[in-house]
């Protein structure tokens, strides 16, 4: 999903990654910094 997503602004990249260390604590960290690459 998040890769279909290449038209975001970098800043909303950022703002969308910040919503998923908030909504998504259960993630492992290592898991984030993944998705948080595949945002870019």
């Amino acid at each position: 999903m998040l890769t279909l997503l290449p038209q975001l602004r970098t800043e909303n990249r950022c703002a969308l990654f910040l919503e998923l260390l908030t909504l998504l604590p259960q993630l492992r960290t290592e898991n984030r910094c993944a998705l948080f690459l595949e945002l870019l």
